[in-house]
């Protein structure tokens, strides 16, 4: 299988061309796929690939991504390698030959789409339990966790950079006429030269700075500097915004392979660990959401990481397939 290296890049269009002209690759893409014999629909996309070189750049790539994605998945069907969990009790739960293996598939197909799609807009990506960390144009450090992605889109007197997914901590070369800004699902941080992480979790995103200072802005609060030890968590439900002071050991802990947290909500560290693991993880009891955890979880064997994340809530882990584990209450 083909994988993206460290330091690949692909090349397209110029930065001010790229986002658009991507976006309208996808939608060809997917309307292609869904009429493959018409032939006025066909025209139509050969007319737009030669409306410019931005397009066939554009295009390229999405083709490129989605053919990548598509064969991993035919691999990870055929992996012997996977991560097995100890035996338990099914529960009330009897999904047993075809009717566990199509809910694996559906599980899988409703994971891959909207990853895919963030991944065709992406610079770079990161898969299962992958670290990576990329050099920016401008001598910006950029890492990034697993199951993760950025786009980067420097222009002009502007150094900036989407988290599409997962979270990434930078430490930025200071240029105080050309502020690095980095946009995370509604969330904007701004800054000359210092050390951060971003972090999207399934309902909330979250700011933390190692070293200097940040601004960062929320659709209900426009403006909050940040300091040394500070972090920010945007409520995407409520659009609640909270403070707090953070040990500087837990920012950006999984650049060691180990997990530092300090009361996170149990639903974003399932989120967290679940990136170094394949397939799919379900969370069935929805009252462990909120609950707060507290530990050190060792990500360079997330099977153990799983079950200690599980035995600190009380719950248990029930794998239906080598891709699809249940999370829920004892």
């Amino acid at each position: 299988m083909r994988t993206l290296q460290p330091g690949w890049k692909f090349v397209d269009a110029s930065a001010d061309e790229r986002s658009p002209a991507r976006m309208q690759a996808v939608d060809w893409l997917l309307r292609l796929q869904e009429s493959p014999s018409d032939s006025l629909l066909r025209q139509e996309f050969e007319h737009w690939l030669d409306a410019s070189e931005a397009n066939r750049a554009a295009y390229r790539k999405v083709e490129f991504i989605s053919a990548t994605v598509k064969r991993g998945s035919q691999a990870a069907a055929q992996s012997e390698t996977v991560i097995r969990l100890p035996e338990r009790r099914r529960r009330g739960l009897r999904l047993v030959g075809a009717g566990a293996a199509l809910v694996a598939a559906a599980c899988l197909a409703f994971a891959l789409f909207p990853v895919l799609q963030k991944h065709m807009l992406a610079d770079y990506v990161t898969g299962v339990a992958q670290l990576r960390e990329v050099e920016l144009p401008d001598g910006s450090t950029a890492y990034l966790d697993a199951g993760s992605a950025i786009a980067v889109n420097y222009r002009g007197t502007r150094r900036d950079i989407t988290l599409l997914e997962g979270q990434a901590f930078f430490k930025v070369v200071k240029n105080s006429d050309r502020p690095f800004v980095v946009e995370a699902n509604k969330v904007t941080v701004a800054v000359s030269g210092t050390a951060f992480g971003v972090r999207i979790a399934p309902r909330s995103t979250s700011v933390l700075v190692e070293s200097g200072s940040v601004e960062v802005s929320t659709p209900s609060e426009p403006t909050s500097l940040l300091t040394a030890g500070d972090s920010l968590v945007y409520d995407h439900d409520s659009g609640v915004v909270s403070r707090r002071d953070v040990p500087s050991t837990t920012i950006a802990s999984w650049r060691s392979r180990r997990l530092m947290i300090h009361e996170e909500p149990f639903e974003d560290i399932l989120e967290e660990v679940g990136r170094h693991v394949p397939g799919a993880i379900i969370l069935r009891d929805k009252s462990l959401n909120r609950q707060l955890v507290t530990g050190v979880f060792d990500l360079s064997n997330p099977s153990d990481a799983l079950q200690a994340l599980a035995g600190s809530q009380d719950a248990q882990l029930t794998q239906i397939t080598p891709y699809l584990i249940i999370v829920s209450r004892r």
